[in-house]
């Protein structure tokens, strides 16, 4: 498992349960696969640099081989509102510099955050696609 992932605590997930692991089997030898395809570097950099202060985890360091990648950029919004209205002028200032509408995908961690952002999308004329669920 992935210390760093145990996020459903309330399925009983937790991070002691691959420290109770180790100690109940005696574990002596622990592989650590640390090597990421999935994400540039600069993402993973970001992440370990969050991760690393949470004082219960075992320790890794993720790494890639496939670059940099994009810098990351934080938007700090005031609400939810000033959220969708930066999402718009972002979509719109990728197409303006030729991206196709069908290239872009914007990715929400709860369905609950997407009315806001179809109705943004809406008012600005911009077409969408909701897929999942």
């Amino acid at each position: 498992g992935d210390d760093d992932q145990s996020i459903y605590g309330f399925r009983g997930a937790r991070v002691g349960n691959m420290r109770d692991f180790e100690r109940d089997f005696n574990v002596q030898n622990i592989v650590k696969l640390e090597e990421n395809y999935r994400s540039h570097s600069n993402i993973l950099d970001a992440a370990n640099a969050i991760i690393s202060h949470n004082k219960h985890r075992l320790g890794k360091n993720l790494w890639t081989s496939a670059g940099k990648g994009e810098p990351i950029r934080i938007y700090d919004a005031y609400n939810d509102t000033d959220e969708a209205q930066f999402i718009v002028d972002e979509v719109n200032m990728l197409q303006n510099e030729g991206v196709a509408l069908g290239d872009i995908a914007l990715l929400y961690r709860s369905n609950a955050q997407s009315r806001i952002l179809e109705h943004s999308l809406f008012a600005a004329n911009i077409p969408y696609r909701v897929y999942g669920g």
